[in-house]
């Protein structure tokens, strides 16, 4: 399917919100610092795993660095199937209530707005369709933002971060959904590892559907077919310019999304 384009630039869009984003002074800094050592850490090992073998010839440490990368944990849950609402209907198929344990209607790239899909890559990957799973120049360019005091800014791709949605829907218990967020090295490289993977069996299309299928708006939405019903009581196909880059903007704080009135 390509890139979606959009007559409207949405990175002009979102650039009055980096504008107006607080500075970080103090103690806001301070715990800013065990996030930015965890970036830059994985910008600098995933770097070298990548450019070291072509450079530093067979030497044992690249041998065994590039042995630890490729016995990290590689399966996803591609297969499983993802929760679903359930519609209860009367005598004369007229539905009434529905049941869900995450509220969520599947759709195709095809059944989306671009504009959704747009104002997603502006704001999250605007290099999804350039660069491969992880992205090195994305986490230079969040840590040195991070260090310059703006905005807090993540680094990871839309691949890394569909990674994240599909081992949090599949965790069963507090634990594996702490260990899926937790904010450690660790972490992140298996969560990197598991996105090469990932792009080595999926398509740039099916990552971006898989991901919009799988994401948290808040308000018990994921997905944006739920969330676009559930906000605006419009398919994701009819959402207008405005509703779709609301309801984007959403993804940076889904657990405040009922707070925020649309």
């Amino acid at each position: 399917m390509g890139r979606h384009n959009s007559s409207t630039s949405w990175e002009e869009l979102f650039a009055s919100n980096a504008q107006d984003a607080p500075t970080r002074t103090g103690s806001d800094r301070w715990a800013a610092v065990p996030t930015l050592l965890v970036g830059a850490v994985l910008t600098c090992l995933i770097m070298t795993l990548l450019i070291v073998p072509f450079v530093a010839g067979p030497a044992l440490a690249v041998r065994t660095a590039s042995d630890w990368w490729h016995n990290l944990p590689t399966e996803l849950p591609l297969d499983e199937a993802l929760p679903l609402r359930t519609v209860l209907t009367d005598k004369n198929g007229k539905p009434f209530a529905s049941l869900f344990g995450e509220n969520r209607v599947p759709l195709t790239l095809q059944q989306i707005n671009p504009d959704v899909v747009a104002a997603l890559l502006a704001t999250e990957d605007d290099r999804f369709y350039e660069h491969g799973a992880l992205d090195p120049k994305g986490l230079l360019r969040a840590f040195l933002r991070n260090q310059g005091g703006s905005s807090l800014q993540g680094g990871s791709t839309i691949s890394q971060q569909y990674v994240k949605n599909l081992l949090l829907t599949n965790a069963t218990t507090d634990a594996d959904r702490t260990a899926v967020t937790a904010a450690t090295l660790d972490r992140k490289l298996r969560e990197a590892r598991l996105a090469v993977a990932l792009e080595l069996r999926l398509t740039k299309d099916q990552i971006l559907q898989g991901y919009l299928n799988t994401v948290n708006f808040g308000g018990g939405a994921y997905g944006i077919g739920a969330a676009s019903l559930h906000y605006f009581s419009t398919p994701a196909a009819a959402l207008s310019i405005s509703q779709a880059a609301t309801l984007i903007a959403l993804l940076k704080a889904p657990t405040l999304a009922e707070a925020v009135p649309l």
